[in-house]
């Protein structure tokens, strides 16, 4: 999830249920526009995009498999879906036609 505005930058693995009411009280106080992205994808496109990451090496595989929640929409947060088959590039192109547009 994104909270744009010069405000707000959140990202993670998060329990929607968890913190739905926060995730939503961010949005509902911000007073300029905000802008929330879902990282959808499967495990296997986490396992890649984690490879990738400079913490690789810190946790693997089985860490990431305990900590995996999957997909977790947000009830009552209009979120836009990043996919597996969106690249680095066009989701920040994305974000950026989004929130400057």
């Amino acid at each position: 999830m994104i909270a744009t505005g010069f405000g707000d930058v959140l990202e993670g693995i998060l329990d929607a249920d968890w913190y739905r009411d926060v995730l939503l009280r961010l949005v509902d106080d911000h007073r300029g526009t905000s802008r929330c992205y879902l990282d959808d994808q499967s495990f296997d496109e986490a396992v890649r995009r984690h490879a990738t990451r400079p913490v690789a090496d810190v946790f693997g595989v089985d860490e990431l498999r305990r900590s995996w929640r999957g997909c977790q929409p947000v009830d009552g947060l209009e979120e836009a879906r990043v996919t597996g088959a969106d690249t680095l590039e066009s989701t920040v192109a994305r974000v950026l036609r989004d929130c400057w547009s």
